[in-house]
């Protein structure tokens, strides 16, 4: 599921790029770009999130969670079921809550700290990497399927060739609001080929739907201080008391 989140972290970015489709008249492709960078430059934002994976034996999981970022104040928090993650300009903090482990590192001294910050320059907007991403994938394959604007609201759908892992994203924005009310992200994975024989060209099905976006962020009860210190060099657990502890202080 760790896997998962760092699908949904990559699809939660791309959604803050500009994708437009070539075909796409020059007015609509503006307003589209600019209706993508408008998001891109919020500096605060909120929003709720239900992943939904459907597996070629038919089973599915799910995970519902919450994100916040705050790039003035660099913190990014992703809270769900399988996993705590605050990231702020010093410290990096995860939790898994089905391996039942915390992984605490000090970004300013970790050997990790190179990972670290480029995970950083893409939550707090500093995101060349992502921008050569979409640019290169995004941009160049994007179909526009749908853009209907109706008073303060602009209905999209996009999709992509079957080569691409996205299949679709689509979202209903609100021009006055100047974000999503609701913004989807479906992506196909094909089975690996040495798998199980049985499910021989199937695949997982991977749906990211993010809803409630807002603007005042509330991100007190997130501080990292809630839930760990360091004493003499050691990180005491304040939440998830009993799950193993790896640290880079």
């Amino acid at each position: 599921m760790q896997k998962l989140f760092n699908k949904l972290l990559l699809a939660s970015l791309v959604y803050s790029s500009a994708v437009f489709a070539q075909k796409t008249d020059t007015a609509k492709r503006e307003m589209l770009k600019n209706i993508f960078y408008e998001i891109k430059s919020e500096k605060q934002i909120s929003y709720k999130y239900i992943i939904t994976a459907n597996f070629p034996d038919g089973t599915t999981q799910a995970v519902k969670g919450n994100v916040l970022i705050d790039a003035d104040k660099k913190i990014l928090v992703n809270d769900c079921s399988a996993m705590t993650l605050i990231l702020t300009g010093d410290w990096y903090y995860n939790a898994d809550h089905r391996e039942k482990s915390v992984d605490i590192v000090n970004l300013k001294n970790s050997k990790r700290r190179i990972a670290k910050e480029k995970a950083q320059d893409i939550a707090f907007g500093n995101n060349e990497i992502m921008d050569v991403y979409v640019d290169s994938a995004i941009l160049k394959y994007g179909i526009i399927k749908q853009f209907i604007q109706k008073g303060d609201y602009v209905s999209i759908a996009i999709t992509f060739p079957s080569q691409i892992s996205i299949r679709s994203i689509d979202m209903i924005y609100d021009q006055k609001r100047k974000m999503p009310v609701v913004y989807t992200v479906k992506a196909y994975f094909p089975w690996p080929a040495k798998g199980d024989p049985r499910f021989k060209g199937k695949g997982t099905t991977k749906t990211v739907k993010c809803i409630d976006y807002r603007k005042d962020v509330e991100k007190n009860g997130y501080n990292t201080d809630n839930f760990f210190v360091v004493n003499s060099g050691i990180a005491v657990l304040k939440k998830y008391k009993t799950y193993k502890v790896k640290t880079e202080l």
